[in-house]
């Protein structure tokens, strides 16, 4: 069987270590053992077991007051040192060659639209024999009040697809808050980045300022020339929402096919 390994991304707030909470606890119930390993060297606390911790290794709090940097340079720093000690991440990954990995990563953009750190990361994995999807999610309840969010987080989705050049999963989080304003089935045109659609609304169109109307309509024809972007809607209160999603990832790191071809090949181990 292949190793499988999501790299979890999104900004701060966007429900990352809920996230990797709900996919393991999902995965318990299913019989399949999902290691989560938090990559987060400025994280305080999380809520699923975690398989491995980067604090280990290193801290903000103490490249901060080692290095004198701010926040942000001090988890540039902490990521560049991790890189320079790569072994740490190759203990951490390498015993897993049947289960299923999730990296849950900082929330600083930088790191996954335009610094080569994450690029970097992916290598590591590969050369593991890893096989890697990067997971982007987005909160909905911020990116769906309002169509310019909307509109700059559908762009770093499309920079951090672009940097990674790995299969790439874009999900709106937190649809539990939004559903009842809403629904899933009213959000077609946002799950799939019609823009025609979303700037010809008069009520969406009202939300960007004049000035930037033909800047925005730009930039849509810009995302309409490179349809790579779209959303997978999760709601973590949702079984089959849940579920939904586990699969799409499993299709796209091809979890299945490892899985079936792997049940095919014990019956002939155990003949033997």
């Amino acid at each position: 069987m292949g190793k499988h390994c999501q790299l979890v991304m999104g900004p701060a707030g966007s429900g990352k270590s809920t996230y990797c909470r709900v996919m393991q606890d999902h995965a318990d119930q299913l019989g399949r053992t999902v290691h989560v390993i938090n990559m987060d060297p400025a994280c305080e606390q999380f809520s699923y077991r975690a398989s491995g911790d980067v604090r280990e290794l290193i801290t903000v709090d103490e490249v901060v007051d080692e290095q004198l940097l701010g926040p942000n340079g001090g988890l540039i720093f902490a990521f560049e040192y991790l890189l320079e000690n790569s072994v740490w991440l190759d203990d951490q990954v390498g015993d897993y060659a049947e289960d299923f990995v999730i990296l849950d990563m900082p929330g600083q953009i930088e790191l996954f639209t335009h610094l080569p750190i994450l690029p970097r990361i992916v290598a590591l994995l590969q050369n593991q024999g890893y096989i890697v999807a990067g997971v982007y999610l987005m909160d909905s309840s911020v990116v769906l009040a309002d169509v310019n969010k909307y509109v700059a987080s559908t762009l770093s989705c499309l920079s951090a697809m672009l940097l990674m050049e790995i299969p790439h999963v874009n999900i709106l989080s937190k649809m539990d808050l939004t559903k009842k304003i809403a629904p899933v089935h009213q959000l077609a045109e946002y799950l799939n980045c019609d823009w025609e659609r979303l700037l010809a609304d008069p009520h969406r169109k009202a939300e960007i300022p004049e000035r930037l109307h033909s800047l925005t309509a730009s930039i849509g024809n810009l995302l309409d020339q490179f349809p790579l972007v779209s959303y997978q809607p999760l709601d973590v209160t949702s079984l089959s929402s849940v579920s939904s999603c586990m699969a799409l990832i499993d299709r796209v790191l091809q979890f299945e096919d490892d899985e079936e071809g792997r049940e095919r090949k014990d019956p002939e181990d155990t003949a033997s």
